[in-house]
């Protein structure tokens, strides 16, 4: 595997096969009223990623990426990506992981993280943290951000539905009711 990583935007070039790293590929994530069939994913190209990146980078968001491409096929295998945000100064945020399932078991998670890692520490000093986040029945990707250091901090439970499907009703809290307001003078 050969890695590649860059700053600000996606690197020049086409990309081979990019469509996996954005949007759905890892299957996980999305349960009870939804699942993944439920969304509908573009084919992300190499160009439709930096219009989708131009965005953050106009309100000053930082992104750095690193890539491992499988040498014989030229194919993306994995990716990692980390956004740095003006109001928190001295922290990066961990946007994407993803390694493409026939690619799975050989390290290249831990590896990409790990570069990303270095990579900060060289280039970036003033980066103290790091927050990663991760689906709980996400085993591998756990693992992989405990050997890097990362420790749990908080779990969170996400829930979701089909807004076909929410009711219009008055709320249940604490015992009693609580009608909808009418009006927005209502709120607050």
């Amino acid at each position: 595997m050969t890695s590649c990583r860059w700053t600000r935007c996606t690197p020049a070039g086409d990309w081979p096969k990019p469509s996996f790293l954005f949007g759905g590929s890892t299957g996980t994530g999305l349960s009870g009223a939804l699942s993944w069939s439920d969304v509908v994913f573009p084919v992300w190209t190499a160009d439709l990623v930096r219009k989708a990146e131009a965005e953050p980078r106009t309100s000053g968001i930082g992104r750095r990426g690193v890539l491992a491409v499988n040498e014989a096929t030229g194919d993306v295998a994995a990716l990692t990506l980390l956004d740095f945000y003006p109001t928190l100064p001295s922290w990066g945020v961990q946007r994407d992981s993803v390694v493409i399932p026939s690619e799975r078991g050989h390290g290249l998670g831990l590896c990409v993280k790990a570069r990303m890692l270095r990579w900060l520490r060289e280039q970036r000093p003033d980066i103290a943290r790091v927050h990663t986040g991760t689906g709980s029945g996400n085993e591998h990707m756990i693992r992989i951000n405990h050997l890097l250091g990362h420790r749990t901090t908080s779990v969170s439970v996400g829930v979701n539905a089909k807004i076909s499907e929410l009711r219009d009703r008055p709320v249940e809290a604490a015992g009693r009711k609580i009608e909808s307001p009418t009006s927005s003078a209502e709120i607050g």
